[in-house]
């Protein structure tokens, strides 16, 4: 285990949109299928707008894990 695994980050290599989930899920080390249909009971709960709005905010404010990945290594 690396010592940015307890970062919240997007996982574009594992991600279906923007990674936001599979970066989610790796944080709280649950099953990513589980964490997306969460997002989706989210949505169809709270209505489109305000869980798309915050998806599309994590996905633009979140380091991707390749950048978390290069900044680790030089790091050291």
């Amino acid at each position: 285990m690396t010592n940015f695994s307890k970062k919240l980050y997007r996982k574009s290599r594992n991600g279906l949109v923007m990674g936001v989930c599979a970066g989610i899920a790796d944080y709280l080390t649950m099953d990513v299928k589980i964490v997306r249909i969460l997002m989706l009971i989210a949505v169809l709960f709270t209505g489109f707008f305000p869980i798309v709005i915050i998806y599309a905010i994590l996905g633009v404010a979140l380091d991707d894990d390749r950048e978390v990945t290069r900044r680790h290594r030089y790091d050291l």
